[in-house]
């Protein structure tokens, strides 16, 4: 009898410890995930650090420049990645374009997650009244086309990064609303929750201690696809000329600039794009990778 609690302690510990390992150990085999957290810290550390690793500014102009090609297809090691049409440097304005496509995929997620986490976790506890409130707007958010919201926000105050993240935000807080929501109503009824209400937990408390850790993993799967979302969205702005001002780097924006010259400089187009390609891949393999280590119902069957 003396030894129960040791030994049931150890086996409580070897329980919690094991799923860490397993999601540790997955984590190692999956190289394509290893990967892609590779390529999104490799950017992050480029857009933070980019005053002091960029060789050019993003808008230096060099018309005697122009269209310098890439070293290995006929460039030199001045401009590694070639020029632009205004003899702009490829590789500075990649560089400086990361700092605005993770600002406005992280800002954005953080203010919309934080708008819709509130909601739904209100929502979802209180129900009745305050529910229905709520969950109309979701519908009426989810109805309302992403395009014409931000074609009507940003022909009245114009682009620009504050007015894209607003965008952004206005637009993405109903999925995190609606999909905690229904989490807060199913965990609501969990008797280690009933034991706390009737112990007298205040509802403040109960939401933050006993319900929202126990839904938290599905806000950090959401956030991570959100986040390359985000990154979509804002650069489809930018290349409709409704986003980051035209001054200023961004990966939409220099999209656009290249469709009109494929023919004869492709990687005005292709690098901004692969770009793009590389950090959204990334952030889905991410989530993908988060979604199977903590889902419980996935985790056990593999």
């Amino acid at each position: 009898m003396d030894g129960m609690p040791a030994q049931t302690q150890t086996l409580a510990s070897n329980l919690s410890s094991k799923p860490r390992r397993n999601a540790l150990t997955r984590f190692r085999a999956n190289w394509p995930v290893i990967i892609g957290l590779l390529i999104v810290l490799l950017c992050a550390a480029a857009a933070i650090c980019a005053p002091w690793i960029a060789p050019y500014a993003p808008e230096q102009q060099n018309l005697r420049n122009q269209f310098a090609a890439p070293i290995g297809f006929g460039g030199t090691s001045e401009h590694w990645l070639g020029t632009d049409q205004l003899g702009r440097d490829i590789l500075s304005r990649l560089i400086y374009g990361a700092r605005i496509s993770l600002i406005v995929g992280f800002s954005a997620v953080a203010i919309s997650g934080t708008v819709g986490i509130l909601l739904g976790l209100i929502s979802g506890y209180y129900g009745r009244w305050l529910d229905a409130i709520v969950m109309r707007f979701v519908e009426l958010q989810l109805t309302f086309p992403f395009m014409l919201l931000a074609l009507l926000v940003l022909a009245v105050f114009g682009g620009g990064l504050r007015n894209i993240v607003i965008v952004l935000s206005i637009a993405g807080w109903a999925v995190y609303a609606r999909v905690l929501r229904s989490e807060v109503i199913s965990t609501r009824e969990q008797l280690y929750v009933e034991a706390a209400r009737s112990a007298g937990v205040r509802d403040a408390r109960l939401l933050a201690r006993h319900i929202f850790p126990n839904v938290m993993s599905s806000m950090i799967v959401l956030a991570t696809f959100s986040v390359a979302a985000m990154i979509v969205q804002e650069s489809a702005l930018s290349f409709l000329g409704l986003g980051i001002p035209p001054d200023q780097a961004s990966w939409g924006g220099m999209l656009a600039d290249g469709r009109n010259f494929l023919t004869i400089a492709w990687w005005l187009g292709t690098l901004p794009g692969l770009a793009i390609l590389a950090v959204v891949l990334s952030m889905n393999l991410i989530g993908d990778w988060l979604r199977d280590v903590t889902d419980p119902t996935i985790r056990n069957t593999r």
